[in-house]
């Protein structure tokens, strides 16, 4: 069974989503949520689906925020991007922000349940329409200065990397940062994730050879 939470601020769309839904027997919507703040607080009390299916428009919070926001906590938690954009600028955010999938609110039924089956075992998939911009991103991987193009680091990341290198542990980092334990091991996962690392070995490694910090 692929169970999810719908985050959609508009109840008619949500309403279709989870009747489109309805229709595999090895789907279930366990939840929908009209604004961020919602789904967060659920999340918490350890009520996790396999899949958030989220659009980018919200109120308070955009699709894309709240995207890295539960990544950084629940770096497992498979998000999907269900949206009418498909500008270079969305799609790229949605990647870096960790989405799993990212699929045009006019993607084929049939396409969009193969996306699903796909990232329920554990691949990423972004619609054919959008899919282009990424083959062009991972095409044009050297800039001006022929150095390789990396995955972007919020700013906190960014803070949490350069700590590591210093030889700092987890809580030495969040003591210095302000921010819990948890937290910083989150930021760490996601590091590693983005750059396709095993261990802190292995990304001091990089951060050093790729003058990260």
């Amino acid at each position: 069974m692929i169970t999810f939470y719908i985050v959609e601020d508009h109840t008619i769309v949500r309403q279709g989503l989870k009747q489109l839904l309805a229709k595999y027997a090895e789907m279930k919507v366990l939840a929908e949520f009209g604004v961020p703040d919602q789904i967060m607080d659920n999340l918490a009390k350890g009520e996790r689906p396999d899949i958030v299916l989220c659009d980018i428009n919200l109120p308070g919070m955009d699709g894309l925020a709240l995207t890295e926001k539960i990544k950084q906590k629940y770096p497992d938690q498979k998000v999907i991007i269900l949206t009418m954009h498909q500008k270079e600028f969305y799609v790229l955010k949605a990647f870096d922000a960790g989405a799993d999938g990212y699929f045009h609110k006019d993607t084929e039924e049939s396409e969009l349940i193969m996306g699903i089956k796909k990232i329920y075992n554990g691949q990423k998939y972004f619609c054919q329409s959008v899919s282009q911009i990424l083959i062009n991103r991972l095409l044009d991987t050297k800039n001006s200065s022929g150095k390789t193009l990396l995955p972007t680091l919020t700013f906190r990341e960014k803070e949490v990397l350069e700590q590591v290198v210093a030889g700092l542990g987890n809580r030495e980092i969040g003591d210095k940062l302000c921010i819990s334990t948890r937290t910083v091991e989150n930021h760490r996962a996601n590091i590693l994730r983005k750059f396709g690392l095993k261990n802190t070995v292995e990304l001091v490694k990089f951060a050093i050879e790729n003058s990260l910090v």
